[in-house]
């Protein structure tokens, strides 16, 4: 090749390698305009999603809260039970169903989970065990219900004790637990 065809064929080579770049740096400018697009779209459908979700699942009222002496919490935990299977996508793990039943304890129960929160029970985390563990803690069972209602009822007849009107004048009952713990002191709350 001579000097003149090689400058030429340089030349050409300089042109066509400019073509590829002006070529490849439109290609590049496509791509970043169609992953911004992509993320657009996927950021308007996931604000779809919710939007349609939140119109599906209901509106359900929080249930009164419970302090672990009064009542039961069986109403309470129901209501819950409904929440979750309405609002599946709000309350999604069971860590999240802690964190709303949590605040709706009071009381002697809400000092309770905040303790077991403090010690990073593993109840803290799966919510049936959480449940678990307040029914056994604040929910007597039957038979020891039993017990102090009918020692109550002898004790009034004979008249060992007797309804007060005062709160400070309240009698309590002993009563050894069926499950293995140290005796329990219940208020009279129910003699009237």
């Amino acid at each position: 090749m001579k000097g003149p065809q090689k400058e030429e064929l340089v030349f050409l080579l300089h042109a066509e390698m400019n073509q590829f770049h002006a070529v490849a740096d439109r290609q590049a400018t496509k791509v970043e305009s169609l992953t911004e697009l992509v993320l657009q779209l996927s950021t308007a459908l996931q604000r779809q999603t919710t939007a349609i979700t939140d119109r599906m699942e209901p509106r359900l009222s929080l249930p009164e809260k419970w302090d672990g002496t009064r009542g039961s919490p069986e109403g309470m935990l129901a209501t819950l039970a409904m929440t979750f299977e309405c609002q599946p996508a709000r309350y999604p793990t069971s860590c999240s169903r802690v964190a709303l039943l949590t605040p709706l304890l009071t009381g002697r129960a809400g000092e309770w989970a905040v303790a077991l929160y403090n010690q990073k029970s593993p109840a803290c985390n799966d919510y049936e065990t959480f449940v678990k563990e307040m029914k056994k803690t604040f929910v007597h069972p039957s038979s020891e219900t039993r017990a102090m209602d009918n020692y109550i009822t002898d004790t009034l007849q004979k008249g060992f004790i007797r309804p007060s009107t005062s709160p400070g004048a309240a009698g309590v009952f002993f009563c050894k637990e069926e499950w293995g713990r140290s005796p329990a002191l219940y208020k009279l709350s129910r003699v009237k």
